[in-house]
């Protein structure tokens, strides 16, 4: 079980339906990592797995918007009731010629 944040949209729910578990469960055949990258999350002990599990869930979509435009949880982006923030569309440039707006072979 590791330690899992899912943010304001998700939640770690058990078997009981109780919500808001700490950890979540996860399926390993090995008692040891498999990544460099969970080890610091991984249990020292089987005990301590053990005691894991109690606080432990799978992760569930809550069914609460998102939006994409102040970042807070409640609405989506139609309804927001800030500003609109202008979207930045990625700049693209010519790799032949250096100009903007387009990817295409330029005949120099």
């Amino acid at each position: 079980m590791q330690e899992k944040d899912h943010g304001p949209t998700y939640t770690n729910v058990n078997l009981q339906g109780e919500t808001g578990k700490k950890y979540a469960v996860g399926f390993y055949t090995s008692p040891k990592p498999h990544r460099p990258s969970l080890a610091p999350k991984w249990p020292s002990t089987p005990e301590e797995n053990l005691m894991r599990l109690a606080n432990a869930g799978v992760p569930l979509d809550r069914g609460i918007d998102l939006c994409n435009n102040c970042k807070e949880p409640g609405h989506k982006t139609g309804d927001c009731p800030q500003e609109k923030l202008p979207i930045e569309g990625v700049k693209i440039e010519c790799a032949l010629c250096g100009e903007e707006g387009h990817r295409c072979v330029c005949r120099l």
